[in-house]
């Protein structure tokens, strides 16, 4: 009787605990690199943007990956 309980413990353990964790860890790295490309991406497209049109708006791409780099570094 004993050796079931524990067994029983063990899967709602497992179910309970485990699986969430695996899921979440899952979920949690895609939205990593979810808020990593949204990150990059506007540094990219106004680096290439403002420099080639506007130099003097170039600082526009370090107003944005002060926005935008921290909340990747943050999560």
């Amino acid at each position: 009787m004993n050796n079931v309980s524990c067994i029983i413990e063990y899967q709602v353990i497992k179910r309970v605990l485990i699986s969430p964790l695996i899921f979440y860890w899952y979920d949690f790295k895609n939205f990593i690199i979810t808020i990593y490309l949204f990150s990059i991406l506007p540094i990219v497209f106004f680096n290439i943007k403002y420099f080639e049109m506007h130099v003097e708006s170039y600082p526009i791409a370090f107003l944005l990956m002060d926005l935008f780099f921290p909340v990747s570094l943050s999560f």
